[in-house]
């Protein structure tokens, strides 16, 4: 049993990563966040990644994997100055 399994599945998963994105995209607390991903592929393409690479975290499909070789946390922000206040910020979201 996985603990994406434990969550009730893909649909699931893919409803927590659209209200976390929703969240940063309407929370004050998002501010960061929101210029953190627009310096990249923006808040789209993270709602997809976020999604692919928590699957496989959560023990399911490997989508990130499979799409980028990886599933290395460090290597998928290293392009990214992530301050502490942006992590806590992630995880009030979250």
């Amino acid at each position: 049993m996985s603990m994406l399994n434990d969550i009730g599945g893909e649909q699931k998963l893919r409803d927590l990563v659209e209200l976390f994105y929703d969240l940063v995209e309407t929370l004050p607390e998002g501010s960061s966040l929101r210029r953190l991903h627009a310096r990249g592929h923006g808040i789209s393409h993270a709602r997809v990644e976020q999604f692919n690479f928590l699957s496989g975290f959560m023990g399911g499909r490997t989508y990130y994997k499979e799409k980028h070789g990886h599933m290395d946390v460090k290597l998928v922000h290293a392009h990214v100055s992530i301050q502490q206040a942006d992590a806590e910020n992630w995880l009030l979201c979250m």
